[in-house]
């Protein structure tokens, strides 16, 4: 099985709380769980953001480094299914999301992936997208 973990999800890791999110990485090998570039960019403006950014900033490098060789790109396929979702919440007057979790499920499922996320109503309509809440 393959997970790909949320922007909120790696923000709980780096912070080490809820402790349940650890538990649950722990029962994992390394190669099935992965992160995405929209979520590393929002990790980098939350560090750039942040009052701490130098302690932030060490926390997300050595976050990273666990991930290196397990960071999804949005790529073609990725974008394939960006344009699916898209169309779906248009067409059925589903609810907005915003564009970064919209890369994040599309990647998601070109990568026949589960989404870990602790927010699940943000995601629970995309078609083809499967969820877990480790929080």
């Amino acid at each position: 099985m393959r997970y790909l973990l949320d922007t909120n999800i790696c923000i709980y890791i780096i912070n080490k709380s809820p402790i349940g999110v650890l538990k649950k990485l722990n029962e994992h090998k390394g190669d099935e769980i992965f992160i995405s570039t929209p979520s590393v960019s929002e990790l980098f403006y939350g560090v750039e953001n942040s009052k701490q950014k130098s302690e932030n900033s060490i926390k997300l490098s050595i976050f990273l480094t666990f991930f290196e060789n397990n960071i999804l790109p949005f790529d073609e396929k990725s974008a394939k299914e960006y344009g699916k979702i898209r169309a779906y919440i248009n067409q059925n007057n589903k609810k907005q999301i915003g564009d970064k979790d919209m890369d994040i499920a599309s990647i998601a499922i070109s990568n026949k992936s589960i989404l870990v996320t602790n927010n699940q109503k943000g995601f629970e309509f995309i078609p083809n997208l499967k969820i877990e809440n480790w929080a």
